[in-house]
């Protein structure tokens, strides 16, 4: 009894109060607690409080604590990240993501800065009040550069990176250099089939870099651009590019090493450009004209360029001469067409120009410049006119021939035709025509035979030309008689390069008549065997009868198609016609010839077209797209993934070419795919830049942006393109941004709270992400752009 006296009495345990699911409909803050049943956690105040002890009193209590009065005041004040976002699956949300993407397709069709989609958000509102998509527009600079190159241009790359890659279709491919004078670039630019509509389309696909411009160098740039995209050699079928020896030439050129890493018994067609020849063509041949028109038209514009007095006196001449006033068009002599149109208006102005510059000069001649003293020679010089009325009446012909080829439409069943016409038409005008009529074959005429040449009297020069020198007296004088010899010189130099130059022995080009509908009765079987002897992969030899049979089925019978339409739509149209009792494809094997060699590219005028689209992008106020801001140097590689565009440039111009070339922006219906790209482009780049910023990436894209709001195209000092990435990133000293090669203008500033340690295994002195953030707080004006195809004087 005494033991159990001692022992000391148990405590009752206490009985805590349990969070109560109630408790929540009241107060939608509460949620349950991760510590246990006696405990609620505020969402809130983002912290667990216990109610074990009082219960809702606890709540109570809490609720009138300072801190959760703050939190509940300020997120009465903030707005939830989704209520600036109609609700995904929202009618309005499609509405508004269609009209972002509309207008930003209109930025790009019309060369507009991207900075402008900045002010068009807040200006929609004002303009649109009663409006639900205005009042949920918000797409600004940095939405609509991730819209063009995370959306459209994906979507504008469908089609071709689709036919490259798919093993099954032939392409061809067309090459130019830039005359950037920081770095080459060399846009590529891909012919192929379109799988919707059958035609042959000319799109771009990448621009390379290549500083060197070598032919292996190049050769190895646009190689490696290929393997990026999945793209084998063997299925290139043609090639296009300028005429130089890098592009062109058989030995050491980047077509000899394109064919020398095909595996194909079929090695890729190559074809220079005859524009660029035609225009090289009319250079040499006035080399031989004792006053030389280039210069002396390029010496008039310059002396008035930049005087406003002179082009002022200029304009009071003119009035007195009652000719009009009318502006000086600059000649640029790397310019196809411009000679014309400047001889033109000078022979307008020519009147008005004699006056001026022998009233001016010719009386004081003291102290004149070394372009005065020529221009006022040549102005005094009777014979300058005549020289200048003759190229007045020849250039078209040349010209003429141009325009033809600079067509978007496939022309090379029309180029060896064109080239026979052009050549005949220089003929004629210094060769008797008895002797062109009796000759087989014009190409075998001895043109520099004195005796199978006109009189001197009797070679054409021109109506107006003749005119002019007998009103003034001119056809007697030894200097008309070396003039009319010096044009016999001219036109026998212009076929001298024509020959050498142009190939106008080409077993191909002479064997493409059958594909116009009007010429195909002159065709014959020969034609058919050259093309698939030199292009052997594309009929099989068992459908050789069947492509036979078929070629005189075309040659013979009456078509059902409209013979008007462009050709490549024609022989579509063709491929679509079934033999109703077998019903297989009537002319399908021919039709699958000739769609193959109409990608063999007439010209390479889509590439000069693409640099006049990047003429026009890249403005002083524009001038850094696809460039890093930071360091004026080139980005990373314009595409990295098969999924979207990184660089700003490339992505414009693949949307122009591919889309806004054929389709008007208020034509343009963007697919549901592009309109999902589009709402998730902004969130998916943002979100590859942190990541990474935060894996200490270094190199050139490290220092690019840095989540930096400053728009894409910002101006900066140089407008070089870049494509190239590094192989590997580089390591780059802490010095770098002092020894880049910046102007002095701008300041370059380092957030010193950045310079935290690496864990990315850096060694010291090495600037990472994670190290330095260097940001550019001013920037000069950008590069001035190159001028137009025509500039006139103001």
């Amino acid at each position: 009894m005494a033991e159990k006296s001692c022992e000391t009495p148990k405590k009752k345990a206490k009985r805590l109060s349990h969070f109560k699911d109630a408790w929540m409909k009241e107060h939608p803050f509460l949620k349950k607690s991760r510590r246990g049943n006696s405990f609620a956690f505020c969402e809130l105040c983002a912290a667990d409080f216990s109610v074990g002890h009082g219960g809702y009193n606890d709540i109570t209590r809490h609720i009138a604590t300072d801190k959760h009065g703050g939190s509940a005041k300020a997120m009465a004040q903030s707005k939830t990240v989704s209520s600036f976002f109609p609700a995904s699956d929202s009618k309005l949300a499609e509405n508004v993501i269609r009209a972002e993407v509309l207008f930003t397709g209109f930025l790009v069709e019309h060369n507009i800065s991207i900075a402008t989609s900045d002010h068009v958000r807040p200006l929609v509102k004002k303009m649109f009040t009663d409006s639900k998509i205005s009042e949920s527009y918000a797409c600004a600079a940095t939405k609509t550069t991730h819209i063009i190159q995370g959306a459209i241009a994906p979507e504008a790359l469908c089609n071709v990176r689709d036919c490259i890659q798919s093993q099954k279709q032939y392409f061809g491919i067309s090459l130019d250099a830039s005359s950037d004078q920081f770095e080459k670039y060399f846009p590529v630019l891909v012919t192929y089939e379109h799988p919707d509509t059958g035609l042959i389309v000319i799109e771009f696909l990448d621009m390379v870099a290549c500083p060197s411009g070598r032919a292996q160098d190049l050769f190895i740039a646009v190689d490696t651009m290929l393997k990026k995209h999945n793209v084998s050699w063997n299925m290139c079928a043609t090639y296009s590019a300028d005429n130089a020896a890098n592009m062109q030439g058989k030995h050491n050129s980047v077509v000899s090493r394109i064919r020398s890493a095909q595996s194909s018994k079929q090695k890729i067609y190559a074809v220079g450009c005859p524009c660029h020849l035609v225009h090289l063509m009319a250079e040499h041949a006035a080399k031989p004209l004792s006053v030389c028109v280039e210069d002396l038209i390029i010496d008039i514009y310059f002396h008035f360029q930049k005087s406003a007095k002179r082009v002022s006196t200029l304009q009071e001449y003119m009035a007195f001469c009652n000719t009009g006033v009318r502006k000086l068009v600059k000649h640029v002599k790397t310019r196809w067409l411009s000679l014309e149109k400047s001889i033109e208006r000078t022979l307008f102005n020519w009147d008005a120009l004699t006056s001026y510059f022998i009233s001016t000069f010719e009386e004081d001649s003291s102290g004149l410049g070394a372009r005065e003293k020529r221009i006022l020679s040549s102005i005094q010089n009777p014979m300058t006119k005549v020289y200048l009325l003759f190229l007045h009446s020849v250039l078209p012909v040349f010209n003429s021939f141009n325009i033809l080829l600079q067509t978007e439409a496939p022309m090379v069943h029309q180029l060896f035709p064109a080239m026979v016409t052009l050549y005949k038409d220089i003929l004629v005008r210094f060769i008797q025509p008895t002797i062109i009529a009796r000759a087989e074959n014009i190409m075998d005429i001895d043109y520099s035979d004195p005796s199978v040449q006109l009189p001197l009297e009797d070679v054409l020069i021109g109506f107006e030309t003749r005119n002019h020198s007998r009103r003034e007296n001119l056809i007697d004088t030894s200097g008309f008689q070396k003039f009319a010899r010096e044009t016999v010189s001219f036109y026998c130099t212009a076929l001298d390069y024509m020959k050498k130059a142009m190939p106008l022995e080409d077993p191909v080009l002479r064997s493409l008549s059958f594909v116009n509908p009007d010429l195909r009765l002159s065709s014959n079987i020969e034609d058919i065997r050259t093309i698939t002897e030199r292009f052997p992969n594309v009929i099989d030899q068992q459908d050789m009868d069947k492509l036979l049979n078929q070629f005189r089925d075309y040659q013979s019978c009456d078509l059902p198609v409209k013979k008007y339409l462009r050709i490549d739509e024609f022989w579509h149209q063709l491929s679509l016609i079934k033999d109703p009792v077998t019903g297989h494809y009537t002319y399908g094997v021919l039709c699958r010839l000739v769609k193959f060699v109409l990608l063999i590219p007439h010209s390479n005028a889509s590439c000069e077209r693409l640099f006049s689209f990047i003429r026009k992008i890249l403005t002083d106020q524009r001038s850094s797209l696809g460039k890093n801001p930071v360091t004026q140097q080139p980005g990373p590689n314009v595409y990295e993934s098969v999924t979207s565009v990184k660089n700003t440039l490339c992505a414009i111009l693949a949307s122009k070419i591919n889309i806004f070339s054929s389709t008007p922006c208020y034509k343009w219906q963007p697919s549901p795919q592009l309109l999902k790209k589009a709402k998730s482009a902004t969130f998916l780049a943002l979100s590859h830049r942190r990541e990474e910023i935060a894996g200490g990436a270094t190199g050139h894209r490290e220092e690019s942006l840095l989540l930096s709001t400053e728009p894409s195209d910002a101006p900066t000092a140089s407008s070089s393109i870049i494509t190239e990435a590094p192989s590997a990133p580089a390591k780059r000293p802490a010095s770098l941004i002092t020894t880049f090669g910046l102007p002095a203008s701008k300041k370059i500033t380092s957030s010193s709270a950045s310079k935290k340690k690496s864990t990315g295994g850096q060694k010291k002195g090495q600037v990472g992400s994670a190290q330095t953030s260097a940001s550019v707080e001013s920037s000069p004006p950008g590069a001035a752009a190159e001028d137009d195809d025509v500039v006139i004087l103001d």
